[in-house]
């Protein structure tokens, strides 16, 4: 198993959730099998579910360490561009999850105090949606989340991506939630160049925690 200083590692961009990848090479003689399932004793295929359960089983002890306190997902190999995709695809649940668990730990709440506002942005079809989360009755966003459509996602979808995002929010304990009926243009701060956000009065203002709350910065993989 190699040690990787992680300190040494370059700054990755400021999120919550984001995706990783571990690049490999695999090798075989000339002839044999690189995978179990080429192997040509083997009297049956083997599936793409056994196959997942037996990656999960091998990598995940070995993965865990460079990623303490982290939740994480194990993928087949595939095709670089399409688990690349796949990987954006999952991690937009864990963004939803990792910002609940950043906001009630960093404000000493629980999730039922938390509502979140549903947004579609984008100029003639929404590109994304954007969440907004105020705690209590504040109108103020603490935190928000974008969630992007990868694809070709569209709210003819079954479920909608809407739905999906209710759906996460629901899990997570998540007191309110609203949905804006319209599409709005994306719109960021002149100063930063982050991500407006809704709140539950129909405007689309900055992410700011509130009072002098000051946590560490921590990701969630």
């Amino acid at each position: 198993m190699p040690r990787l200083d992680l300190k040494a590692l370059p700054e990755s961009a400021d999120m919550l959730a984001d995706t990783r990848f571990l690049l490999g090479v695999v090798a075989a003689p000339a002839g044999t099998p690189l995978f179990r399932w080429q192997e040509s004793e083997s009297g049956e295929h083997a599936s793409r579910v056994a196959c997942l359960e037996q990656w999960i089983a091998q990598a995940r002890p070995n993965i865990e360490p460079l990623l303490q306190g982290c939740g994480f997902e194990c993928l087949l190999p595939d095709a670089y561009h399409i688990n690349i995709r796949e990987s954006d695809r999952r991690v937009r649940p864990y963004s939803i999850r990792a910002a609940v668990h950043f906001l009630t730990h960093a404000l000493d709440i629980e999730a039922d105090e938390i509502n979140a506002t549903i947004a579609a942005f984008g100029h003639e079809r929404p590109d994304e949606y954007r969440i907004g989360m105020s705690i209590r009755d504040s109108d103020e966003v603490a935190h928000g989340i974008v969630w992007p459509l990868l694809g070709a996602e569209s709210e003819q979808d079954e479920p909608s991506p809407i739905e999906q995002i209710r759906e996460v929010l629901r899990e997570v304990g998540v007191g309110e939630v609203r949905a804006w009926p319209e599409l709005n243009e994306p719109e960021f701060c002149e100063d930063c160049g982050m991500p407006l956000y809704p709140n539950g009065k129909g405007e689309i203002v900055h992410a700011e925690m509130p009072g002098d709350v000051e946590p560490e910065s921590t990701h969630f993989h």
